[in-house]
């Protein structure tokens, strides 16, 4: 190292103020070309405490010299001196140089750069099968779809894709690897085109996307978080499942009886396996008690008489230590539920009804329910009162209702007591409401499988479920099956020799005495004729009747505008202005039944008022027959109209028991 360049150090030490580091970069034979690859904690420990020394100290350092890797390089081949000094000052460039890139020095120069990624776009497809579907799909016809291939699917894209690219993407039959699924909707190749939509905000109802199906133009009208709906134009896609679903076989052990029990079958093994040993525990603790007690017997009239006239302490006396038998009390009502034959019964009706001259079938039928329907009371009559006594119970699946249905009412013991229904992952206790609504949904399915078309004589051993469900729809306060033909009601209750799937009906309203009872008052069977009332604006705002605050309050003047609004949108409805939304569907909201029962309402189908909370969504308890409207409050104010009828279509259209 030359001690020609020394003088230069100490000279830059000294400009900036640092002349106590001189010995040391002294000691260290450091000149200003090697204090330039110097990282900042090699300085610190020489002397150069800060960074504006620091910064100082370098830029001094380049103007005094340049950088010894370079210069020296420059001199290669000059001699061997050289090629030491060269060497060492890249061996102390290499140490000391923090600020270089150690990783690009330790890559080969040939090594290849990292290929860059293509930018891809992510967004989710509902495949809808219905051409002419304008809602999004309900979580069952969800199921339906994805077992079809339909459904939801997340596809990516290129960034850069054009509208024939996305377009084959879409429709796609290549086979994901990871997933084990088509990439695409193969089907929509089939449907003769489809249409891209998109959900309306605050509702479920469906709008064709106005825009070039580019992916640049799909990611600026949509986003990526808002989910695609396809919609095929001329023809409806299959919605048979691709695969056959292996149901699931997982087992689980009864803790009443100890079985191994398949856990989709659990919950009703639970229920009746609970309900036999209810049973067994009841005729246990009955064997165990005595036969009689001793109690004192109440005096009879002649004795108390006596007795007051004579000694009164040495009657009672002598009555204490007279024990006698009590007699053994009897459930008479259910005695007579076992015991009463349904044709005594309907004798018994037949006979009140011809001796007050009862001819109307409405009448004859609210007669016939009251003596032959047990148990708990059929719906509420008093809000305040608890509602209680022995059920049917049966649980069924919404989404397949007519098979869960049948199953469960084959097994009912007694078709008398009230029935008691339950659906698959719902939680509403069934005070009347959902008993309406399971008699309206498997009546529906009833007709559309069983007597649209004609009767199935290859299925005709349904019909005496069939009889049974109709039987008990009508003395329920369900809907009447007024869907029979003339030609079917004749054969049903006065044909010589009925076809199979007639008289199979005739054996399941025979357990509920329907056709002993046509029989003999004949007029009962124009209740099968009975024409269904047609709902106008103004019957539907005469059942529903509002209950409002006191005249004069704050609240009443809120409550009438939130209900000024509701008047308008029953009118858009009865106009046809709102979809496929029908005055049907907001009865069904409020009560479980699209029309009015024969029988009537137990209750007065009411609407009241609530303060809002987070949501203008109105509300509704079916069993008391109430729809709950939200009402604006003073920080809250009441939203604009067609936001208000979004939000009573998304209401109106997912009537489950009125909770959403």
């Amino acid at each position: 190292m030359s001690t020609s360049h020394v003088p230069v150090i100490e000279k830059i030490l000294g400009e900036i103020g640092l002349q106590a580091a001189i010995e040391r970069f002294k000691a260290e034979k450091i000149d200003e070309k090697i204090a330039v690859t110097l990282n900042d904690g090699e300085l610190i420990r020489l002397g150069v405490a800060t960074i504006g020394d620091r910064a100082r100290f370098r830029q001094l350092c380049r103007q005094h010299g340049s950088d010894p890797v370079a210069q020296v390089q420059g001199r290669e081949g000059q001699g061997t001196s050289s090629g030491l000094q060269t060497r060492a000052y890249r061996d102390r460039a290499l140490l000391f140089n923090s600020r270089g890139s150690r990783r690009s020095q330790s890559l080969p120069a040939n090594a290849a750069k990292k290929k860059e990624k293509k930018r891809t776009w992510t967004t989710t497809f509902v495949c809808l099968a219905d051409r002419l579907a304008v809602k999004v799909p309900s979580s069952s016809e969800k199921q339906i779809l994805q077992k079809a291939g339909l459904g939801i699917k997340r596809i990516k894209f290129e960034a850069d894709n054009d509208e024939k690219a996305v377009l084959e993407t879409i429709t796609s039959s290549e086979v994901n690897s990871e997933t084990g699924q088509t990439i695409g909707f193969p089907k929509l190749k089939e449907c003769g085109g489809f249409e891209l939509m998109n959900c309306i905000a605050n509702c479920r109802n469906l709008s064709t996307l106005d825009c070039a199906w580019s992916v640049k133009s799909l990611k600026a009208n949509i986003g990526g978080q808002s989910r695609i709906y396809l919609r095929p134009i001329q023809k409806d896609l299959c919605t048979e499942p691709l695969t056959e679903e292996t149901p699931c076989e997982i087992k689980e052990k009864c803790n009443v009886c100890g079985q191994d029990v398949l856990v989709r079958n659990l919950r009703t093994h639970v229920y009746m396996c609970s309900e036999a040993e209810i049973i067994h525990s009841g005729s246990e603790s009955e064997e165990g008690l005595p036969s009689s007690y001793q109690v004192d017997p109440l005096p009879r009239p002649e004795e108390s008489s006596s007795s007051a006239s004579g000694n009164p302490g040495a009657s009672s006396t002598a009555d204490s230590e007279q024990p006698v038998e009590l007699l053994e009390i009897q459930n008479f009502d259910v005695q007579d539920v076992s015991e009463e034959s349904v044709e005594s019964l309907i004798s018994e009706i037949v006979e009140y009804c011809r001796s007050e001259q009862i001819a109307d079938p409405v009448e004859i039928l609210r007669y016939y329910q009251s003596k032959f329907v047990l148990g708990r009371a059929l719906d509420i009559t008093d809000p305040d009162e608890i509602c209680e006594g022995l059920t049917s119970y049966i649980l069924v699946d919404r989404g397949n209702i007519l098979a869960t249905s049948f199953d469960e009412i084959k097994e009912i013991s007694n078709l008398r007591l009230t029935l008691q229904v339950n659906f698959y992952g719902e939680c509403a206790d069934d005070y009347g409401g959902p008993r309406k609504e399971f008699f309206r949904l498997v009546l529906n399915a009833i007709k559309n499988k069983y007597f649209d078309n004609g009767l199935k004589n290859h299925l005709s051993e349904d019909y005496e479920v069939v009889g049974t469900i109709m039987g008990l729809s009508i003395l329920q306060n369900g809907k009447i099956p007024t869907f029979l033909s003339d030609e079917v009601l004749n054969e049903l209750f006065g044909g010589q020799d009925p076809q199979p799937c007639i008289t199979n009906i005739r054996n399941g309203l025979s357990k509920l005495g329907i056709i002993q009872i046509v029989e003999q008052l004949p007029t009962m069977k124009n209740l099968f004729h009975h024409k269904e009332e047609v709902l106008t604006v103004k019957r539907v705002i005469n059942i529903f009747k509002p209950t409002f605050s006191e005249e004069g309050s704050n609240n009443r003047m809120l409550e009438k505008s939130v209900y000024a609004v509701f008047l308008k949108y029953i009118r858009e409805v009865a106009s046809g202005r709102r979809g496929r939304l029908s005055l049907a569907n907001i009865l069904e909201f409020g009560t479980c039944a699209d029309q009015e029962p024969i029988l009537g309402f137990c209750l007065q189908p009411t609407r009241k008022f609530f303060e809002v909370t987070t949501t203008f969504i109105p509300t509704a308890n079916t069993c008391t027959n109430c729809i709950n409207l939200p009402r604006p409050t003073v920080n809250i104010p009441l939203p604009g109209s067609e936001e208000l009828f979004n939000l009573f279509d998304y209401a109106f259209m997912n009537a489950y028991f009125g909770n959403l």
